[in-house]
């Protein structure tokens, strides 16, 4: 199993998509926090977890209240001893026209489906950096990686993580491999000389300077003629 003895905290754990990747984490061995604004279907989602075998807990929140977020945070490390991944997944959407759709439910969505991203992340991922040392771990790789690479590799990896890219060392390497493609092929094509184009093809039933051969056509030449 790929998530065995990994822990996830999934918001919008109690309906659609959020239930339906809990219940695949589940099945391919995580353990999993299931997050809502409604209780009932959030314990509905961690009961058929652990009908199935599973591991999950129900936790009651909101994603744009960062104290109910903190609380289940607390839940799953209390729970499961450490928190692996986040399923930020909780969003919504109103179905109002343009002229109906009032101030009240533009600030909701926004609350909900953009600020309440951002909390989530900002408090979910100190637990998980805490308990699998992901970004300690990404550090130091990416640091190996810089020690081990060219003079143009460093520079460039440097300058990714210096605008704060968090793939750097992965942009790095596609910049690197695209740079060694480009060499192998030759060049730009822009380099390379244009060839002149193509003659116009013209299709003539006869020449002048030879018999003609098609039907009618000797004919119209002898009545030319002997006019």
């Amino acid at each position: 199993m790929r998530f065995l003895h990994k822990s996830t905290f999934v918001t919008g754990a109690g309906s659609g998509i959020g239930r339906a990747t809990s219940l695949r984490l589940a099945s391919e061995g995580a353990a999993l926090l299931c997050f809502d604004r409604n209780a009932q279907t959030a314990e509905e989602t961690a009961v058929l977890i652990r009908q199935r075998g599973g591991n999950a807990i129900a936790s009651e929140g909101d994603v744009r209240d960062r104290k109910s977020i903190e609380r289940a945070v607390a839940l799953a490390l209390d729970s499961f001893g450490s928190l692996s991944y986040l399923v930020n997944n909780a969003g919504l959407v109103r179905m109002s026209g343009f002229e109906e759709l009032t101030e009240e439910e533009w600030d909701f969505v926004l609350d909900v489906n953009l600020k309440g991203q951002f909390l989530t992340a900002q408090v979910v991922a100190p637990a998980i950096a805490a308990s699998a040392g992901v970004v300690d771990d990404f550090i130091r790789k990416t640091q190996t990686r810089q020690r081990s690479a060219s003079p143009v590799k460093q520079r460039t990896l440097t300058r990714r993580e210096e605008e704060g890219s968090v793939t750097s060392s992965y942009d790095a390497e596609k910049e690197m491999d695209s740079a060694r493609r480009h060499k192998k092929r030759g060049g730009s094509s822009r380099n390379k000389p244009q060839e002149a184009p193509a003659a116009p093809r013209t299709h003539l039933m006869y020449r002048a300077d030879e018999e003609s051969t098609t039907p009618g056509v000797q004919e119209h030449e002898e009545r030319t003629a002997d006019a």
